[in-house]
């Protein structure tokens, strides 16, 4: 992995901490209300994360300003398509550091 994809990632990271926001805001559903507010709380610890250990390998990066036409009203379709996103630039990444902070977004 390279640093155009550490930071493609951190960039979807923050894409997703909005639209987990904006979800969590609309949701009627207490249960999605406050898992939609655990997740946009940890998903900016673990992006800081990845952001810090790729520019500890590879020097400053710029995040890039990444949108998604995802509906709040369907949390998992949007949350999904933005995880398959991340797990497409993480595809093949061998770095131990940046590959465990990949998987920890995943389980998150």
């Amino acid at each position: 992995m390279d640093s155009k994809k550490v930071a493609k990632i951190v960039g979807i990271m923050f894409a997703s901490r909005d639209f987990a926001h904006r979800a969590h805001l609309k949701t009627p559903d207490y249960s999605k209300h406050m898992a939609l507010n655990s997740f946009y709380l940890e998903i900016i610890e673990l992006a800081d994360d990845l952001a810090e250990v790729g520019q500890g390998m590879f020097g400053i990066m710029s995040i890039p300003t990444v949108t998604f036409k995802s509906d709040v009203s369907d949390p998992i379709k949007g949350l999904t398509a933005q995880m398959n996103a991340v797990l497409e630039e993480a595809d093949g990444c061998s770095v131990g550091a940046l590959k465990n902070i990949v998987d920890e977004i995943q389980a998150l």
